[in-house]
């Protein structure tokens, strides 16, 4: 076996070949490595920002549902509104006026009627079934205190019931004309009830309270008349 032994000092040595394969090999490491340590700290970054923002959201959580409660509740006010809006757009664009039924019940009077009190309301089918159908025909002088007697009268209660339950919904479509008067004359009274039947505007009319003044010499009437659908010469205002 032969040995060679370089004598030469170490400056002087002749260099090994380089080992390109080697190198690649530890560029590779080297770039691999690298390559990881950065994904890494980039999720760690991600990772601590993500976490500081659901930090973040967590305390602001109890602002975010109030903020989602009051909006709710301004929906909510706002559906209503519009609902509101759209009712008393309704009521606009179906008022009526009643020019033309206000004369004809003034040519129907006669001359020794006299009127104290028109009022248009809506009664419930419930309420006006309760009311009797007295004759409409004129009643003996000596027969008006039984008549009072006999006769039902809308009663207080029944006032207060229905005002309540028009302050509670939306107003109706009047439907039922009351009318008050008096006369000195009985076969009068009973003359304007046959008139105000014979008009086009309502289905039925009762003589519902007939009742004298002692006292001034003249008998109180009252009048319910059940207006028509579409009666004619009810005008609906556009």
């Amino acid at each position: 076996m032969n040995y060679r032994i370089d004598l030469l000092p170490e400056e002087l040595q002749s260099k090994p070949p380089v080992n390109l394969r080697r190198l690649l090999y530890i560029a590779l490491t080297v770039l691999l490595t690298a390559g990881l340590l950065a994904i890494y700290g980039l999720f760690l970054w991600d990772y601590y920002r993500v976490s500081g923002e659901l930090a973040r959201l967590n305390e602001r959580l109890p602002q975010i549902k109030r903020e989602t409660a009051r909006l709710e509740e301004v929906k909510r006010q706002r559906l209503d509104l519009e609902k509101r809006a759209g009712e008393l757009e309704a009521l606009i664009q179906n008022r009526r006026t009643w020019p033309g039924m206000l004369a004809e019940i003034a040519r129907a009077v006669p001359g020794e009627v006299w009127l104290t009190s028109l009022r248009l309301e809506e009664v419930k089918e419930k309420q006006a079934s309760a009311e009797k159908k007295p004759s409409a025909g004129p009643l003996p002088q000596a027969q008006s205190d039984q008549t009072q007697k006999n006769l039902e009268r809308l009663t207080p209660e029944e006032g207060k019931e229905t005002k309540a339950e028009s302050t509670s919904t939306v107003p109706g479509v009047p439907n039922t004309l009351f009318i008050e008067g008096a006369s000195y004359s009985v076969p009068a009274v009973g003359i304007f009830t046959y008139r105000l039947g014979q008009l086009p505007y309502f289905s039925k009319v009762v003589l519902t309270d007939l009742h004298s003044e002692e006292n001034n010499g003249y008998v109180v009437f009252t009048v319910v008349a059940s207006l028509k659908a579409g009666a004619p010469n009810v005008e609906q205002v556009k």
